[in-house]
């Protein structure tokens, strides 16, 4: 969560209006492969070894997750040419132009439009479709639906491969 960003959501036209949302997820999500991680606390005997494994992968997987934070032009030059776990599309354009600029979040877009299951097939449609009717007034979920709400939203050039 981050008050900044929610602030400026707040005041500019967004994909995630008003929300303080960033990234994070459950913790097996944070990696690049996810994976399910639970522990089970229910019996005594395991009961140590489970709250140690826990402990460790907390160590191991959501601390460094939440360092990213702390270095914020690290994170965004991250963002313009990777995807980060449990950092949903809608939301790091938000962040990129909160905490960078329209341009980087531009690149990044085009990345996406790239590289994210099914958006370059979708995009297309989505785009034709919000310039006619407006944008949908949910939280879109479709890679192709936010790249196209985002290209309106923040005023994009149409997104096309051949100017990534």
């Amino acid at each position: 969560m981050s008050p900044t960003l929610k602030k400026w959501r707040t005041g500019h036209v967004c994909l995630r209006e008003g929300s303080d949302f960033v990234a994070g997820g459950q913790i097996g999500n944070l990696l690049p492969r996810h994976s399910w991680m639970e522990w089970n606390l229910a019996l005594p005997g395991d009961r140590d070894q489970q709250i140690a494994d826990a402990i460790a992968t907390i160590r191991r997987v959501a601390y460094p997750y939440f360092a990213m934070f702390d270095d914020i032009p690290r994170l965004v030059a991250r963002l313009v040419v990777e995807n980060v776990p449990s950092f949903d599309p809608a939301s790091a354009l938000d962040f990129l132009m909160c905490f960078a600029s329209q341009s980087e979040a531009l690149r990044a877009a085009r990345r996406m439009l790239r590289q994210l299951p099914g958006a370059e097939e979708r995009y297309p449609i989505s785009l034709a479709q919000f310039r006619r009717d407006g944008l949908p007034p949910h939280m879109l979920s479709t890679h192709g639906d936010v790249l196209a709400a985002a290209t309106i939203t923040y005023d994009f050039p149409e997104l096309r491969l051949e100017t990534a």
